[in-house]
C-alpha cells in the first residue's frame, strides 16, 4: 500500500544529531548532506511512484524518497550496491542526507531496494505510452535546480550535461567565440606537431 514519507519533517529531539558535538553538527549542516536533503531529498515527488503500489491494501511501502535518494547518492558517489547499503547503515552523513537523524532509524533488507527497481522496470514495460517515472522525477529536480541557481535556459553552457542547450539563439559569431575560448583554455599537455617549414602558429 502506498504511503508518502513525511516523518523527516518532524524530528525526535533525542537523536544522534542532538548528542553530537556542536562544532561537528554545525559543520555537518554546511556540508553536502544538508544541501542534498534540502534540494534533492525534500524535492522528490513520491506521488509519482504511487502507481507502483496498491492504493488500499497490503503493508505500507518503504519510503520512496529514501530509495530514490539512495540511488541518486549511489550515482553521485560512485558506490556499488554493497557499499551503498553499508554506507546507509553506518554513515551518518548518508542518513542526514535522507532525512534521518539516527543511524539504523529505517532499516531495510537489500531486496527492498532491488524490488523497487524491479517495480520501476516492470511498470515501464507495462506502460510504454507513459513517461518514465525516473525521468519525470529528474525533470522536476532539474527545474528546481534551474530556479535555485537563477539560470537562463535560453542560452546554455557548452559543457552543460543537464540543462538542454539552445545554440540557435546564440548565432554563429557567438558560437565561434565560445569554441575559440574553450580551445584556448585546453591545457597544452599535448604538444602541437607543426608541419615541416611552419615556424609559428600564426602562419596557418
Amino acid at each position: 500500500m502506498f504511503r508518502e514519507n513525511n516523518e523527516h519533517l518532524q524530528q525526535n529531539l533525542f537523536n544522534n544529531l542532538f548528542t553530537m558535538d556542536s562544532r561537528l553538527a554545525k559543520k555537518l549542516e554546511k556540508s553536502w548532506p544538508a544541501f542534498f536533503y534540502e534540494h534533492v531529498f525534500c524535492k522528490i515527488d513520491e506521488s509519482l511512484f504511487s502507481p507502483l503500489y496498491c492504493s488500499d491494501n497490503g503493508r505500507p511501502n518503504f519510503p520512496v524518497n529514501i530509495l530514490m535518494g539512495l540511488d541518486l547518492i549511489k550515482e553521485i558517489r560512485g558506490y556499488t550496491d554493497e557499499v551503498l547499503l553499508e554506507e546507509y547503515a553506518y554513515n551518518f552523513q548518508i542518513s542526514y542526507a535522507l532525512g534521518l537523524r539516527t543511524l539504523e532509524e529505517r532499516y531495510f533488507a537489500s531486496r527492498t531496494l532491488y524490488e523497487f527497481r524491479a517495480r520501476l522496470y516492470n511498470y515501464s514495460l507495462e506502460h510504454p505510452e507513459e513517461a518514465d517515472l525516473i525521468f519525470t522525477q529528474f525533470e522536476k529536480l532539474t527545474d528546481h535546480f534551474i530556479k535555485v541557481a537563477g539560470l537562463d535556459t535560453d542560452e546554455a553552457r557548452m559543457d552543460s550535461t543537464q540543462i538542454m542547450s539552445n545554440i540557435k539563439l546564440a548565432g554563429r559569431i557567438s558560437l565561434a567565440y565560445d569554441v575559440l575560448v574553450n580551445g584556448i583554455k585546453v591545457p597544452i599537455s599535448l604538444k602541437m606537431q607543426r608541419p615541416k617549414g611552419l615556424k609559428s602558429i600564426t602562419q596557418i
